[in-house]
């Protein structure tokens, strides 16, 4: 019986985290996979481009993850960046920042608090940018 109470009390606050997740989504152009689940509030900053899998799990709550997590997941481009989630990923609490680029795979699951960037946030003199295109940074997870 306590198992029911739990489940209707925990159903209206998952509805409210989908849908207010699907407003920025929508905002920045960014497609809503199927089977997207997203538990707690996230963060979607995409100037450049995001591409999301199928089957990914988006956890930004500690009451959802015993490890801790300490911020709500962050998916941030760049302009003219490309981050790309394949399918059937969990990502709990992480910030993922692409400059460039950035590819997750099939089946990787991306621990609580985690950080991926493909940039150390200091700005390279342009000069080096055009001089040496290879040295920009894709990160391939």
């Amino acid at each position: 019986m306590n198992s029911l109470i739990a489940k209707v009390i925990r159903f209206p606050r998952y509805y409210l985290w989908h849908l207010s997740a699907r407003i920025p989504f929508k905002i920045r152009g960014v497609r809503w996979p199927n089977h997207l689940t997203v538990k707690g509030p996230m963060g979607l900053s995409a100037l450049g481009r995001i591409e999301l899998g199928d089957h990914i799990t988006i956890v930004n709550d500690s009451k959802y993850n015993r490890a801790g997590i300490n911020h709500p997941t962050q998916l941030v481009t760049g302009r003219d960046a490309i981050l790309k989630i394949d399918n059937n990923v969990g990502i709990s609490g992480a910030s993922i920042y692409a400059e460039s680029s950035i590819e997750i795979g099939d089946y990787v699951l991306i621990g609580a608090n985690s950080r991926i960037y493909d940039t150390d946030f200091h700005p390279i003199p342009s000069i080096f940018k055009i001089a040496w295109p290879e040295l920009q940074p894709k990160l391939h997870l």
